[in-house]
């Protein structure tokens, strides 16, 4: 048994595994997630032509879904969610009132360069948190 996340609380570590399908916006938020909090997981790259049965039966097909241990989780922000309440990641969202209410109505499809410029701040963030830790 270990620690997952800074709770105190202790569980096992589970096997997370990632389906999505490569160029899915939506799978791109999780995988940047899983990428920026260094959580590992298994990857399962879905085609769209060949959809593996557990997924159709999980999400009717849809991507990403993530699954931990016997625990499925479908739609990007709700995973994103799981992840900060799961794994104790407190800086997961945007820090300032300001900047999650510019992105409450926000689709990440239509607004690519928003999204890097919002991945820009938090890089930027997380070498400032970095520098104050050395």
């Amino acid at each position: 048994m270990e620690s997952r996340g800074g709770t105190g609380r202790v569980a096992y570590v589970a096997v997370l595994t990632l389906y999505y399908q490569l160029g899915c916006v939506h799978s791109l938020r999780v995988r940047l997630v899983l990428a920026e909090k260094q959580l590992p997981f298994s990857r399962r790259i879905v085609r769209t032509d060949d959809r593996p049965s557990e997924l159709i039966d999980m999400s009717g097909g849809e991507v990403p879904v993530l699954v931990d241990g016997s625990f499925a989780v479908t739609d990007s922000m709700v995973i994103v969610e799981f992840f900060g309440m799961e794994f104790s990641l407190a800086d997961v969202w945007l820090v300032s009132a300001v900047e999650k209410a510019g992105a409450s109505g926000w689709q990440p499809d239509a607004h690519l360069p928003r999204l890097r410029v919002w991945l820009a701040r938090m890089q930027e963030r997380a070498c400032v948190r970095s520098e104050r830790l050395a």
